[in-house]
């Protein structure tokens, strides 16, 4: 059967109209939620001591994880299935993706409502912590939900193609609000570790909740005809979701690593280097964020030839940008980290730029991993997932003791770039797709951008 042709498939006329243009409103809002985020690193280590600084970066680490577990792997699996659904027409089939997923989202919340009130688990957190037990529980659960639920409305509105809302509510609305009522709460109230989790979990859920009511109506032109296949999700979202809590694991652990030496200080100091990492991966993240319906439709669609150029062309426009803050790293990075968060935290610049060599590496490898996920590899992403994860952590534990901080930014560097390479050369052998930066559009980046546009 000759493959269906473009003018048949909406979702291939939003292709159409480029991936430039697409990620305008990602690039807008993913700009205001690292900005919002740095200038919150920044209220944090101005108003807490720099232990409770170092809490704090724990706390939202295990706030990442716990939002991850409750998320099930939805969030990319809704992608995935809603753009399938949306390019062949089948309204009925999205509209039961997403009623499937908000039910496994709302009863994994009240799971984990369950889970944090149990005293083991509240004592156990506070041995973590090291802190004195003193914390609003209920605020912490709330965070942790209101940032799977958000995640989760963010990614459905990203399958229907609205990058928009997807774009606002994957963290720029409540990194927004975050600073505004933790700067308020510095005027009214003295500032704690209490009053930072209360503040940002209050950002959070109303973000979520804002983001629920532009649900409900978005999902009105679907129709009322409901379509519900629980396995087919379950089975897309299962390999995803080991694959994200492995891959956060890895981006995770050298924090715990960090902790499980006994130097909050020192935590401080890697979270901060880690937090300006952030700014590097921001271009690809930016364009990843409107690519990733057009993999899966394109694919679809076999226009393969196409996918590769396009997967080409944004690694390329993401590395010249990630190779200048490189650079501007190692020529200044010490300068820059004591104007933004005191001197204190100069001594966070040889870290901040050994992890950001790792993310380089990734960004150069490209799109890798969201085309093994949007192309039915979800379970090759798992295994290498999984398997640099294992090799990072390892790596961690081995030099923390003799190395410090640096040994742990070392491990983490050399996993994560090991796991970009492994899933580059994972995508060309199963798919037959290179995914890495090419010379022509490093080289000529205005005539890319046009090509994109």
């Amino acid at each position: 059967m000759p493959a269906p042709q473009p003018q048949s498939c909406p979702a291939d006329d939003t292709a159409a109209s480029g991936i430039v243009f697409g990620s305008i409103w990602s690039f807008g809002f993913r700009a205001l939620a690292a900005f919002s985020g740095l200038l919150l690193a920044m209220l944090i280590t101005r108003q807490l001591s720099q232990p409770d600084a170092g809490r704090y970066f724990l706390l939202l680490s295990a706030v990442s994880v716990a939002a991850v577990v409750l998320g099930g792997g939805l969030n990319f699996s809704v992608v995935k299935l809603i753009a399938e659904a949306q390019a062949q027409r089948r309204q009925a089939c999205a509209l039961g993706v997403i009623h499937l997923s908000i039910r496994a989202a709302v009863a994994a919340a009240l799971l984990a409502g369950v889970l944090l009130a149990l005293p083991p688990i509240r004592a156990l957190l506070v041995e973590w912590l090291g802190h004195d037990g003193r914390l609003p529980w209920i605020a912490l659960w709330l965070w942790i939900v209101a940032t799977a639920w958000q995640t989760l409305l963010a990614e459905i509105f990203r399958g229907l193609q609205n990058l928009f809302l997807a774009s606002l509510f994957s963290g720029a609305a409540s990194a927004v609000l975050s600073v505004l009522l933790l700067t308020a709460s510095g005027w009214l109230v003295p500032a704690s570790l209490s009053t930072v989790v209360l503040a940002i979990a209050a950002a959070t859920l109303a973000s979520a909740a804002v983001a629920a009511a532009c649900l409900w109506r978005a999902s009105k032109p679907l129709g009322t005809s409901v379509e519900r296949d629980a396995r087919l999700l379950w089975q897309t979202s299962a390999p995803l979701w080991v694959t994200q809590l492995t891959l956060l694991v890895l981006l995770q652990a050298d924090i715990w690593i960090l902790q499980g030496a006994g130097d909050s200080a020192e935590v401080a100091l890697y979270g901060t280097a880690v937090r300006m990492t952030v700014l590097l991966t921001l271009p690809l993240t930016v364009l990843n964020a409107a690519l990733m319906p057009v993999i899966s439709a394109r694919h679809a669609l076999a226009r393969h030839a196409e996918l590769q150029r396009l997967l080409r062309d944004v690694a390329s426009l993401a590395a010249l940008p990630a190779a200048l803050a490189v650079m501007v790293f190692a020529g200044f990075g010490e300068a820059l980290l004591g104007v933004l968060f005191g001197d204190a935290y100069r001594a966070a610049a040889p870290l901040m730029l050994v992890l950001s060599l790792g993310q380089l590496v990734n960004v150069l490898c490209g799109s890798a991993a969201y085309t093994l996920m949007m192309t039915g590899r979800q379970r090759d992403m798992m295994w290498i997932t999984i398997a640099a994860g294992a090799l990072a952590i390892a790596l961690g534990l081995a030099a923390v003791r003799s190395h410090g901080a640096m040994g742990v930014a070392l491990a983490s560097a050399t996993g994560l770039a090991l796991q970009s390479v492994a899933m580059w050369l994972r995508v060309r052998q199963t798919r037959g797709l290179w995914t890495h930066a090419s010379w022509r559009a490093l080289l000529q980046p205005l005539a890319t951008l046009r090509q994109l546009r």
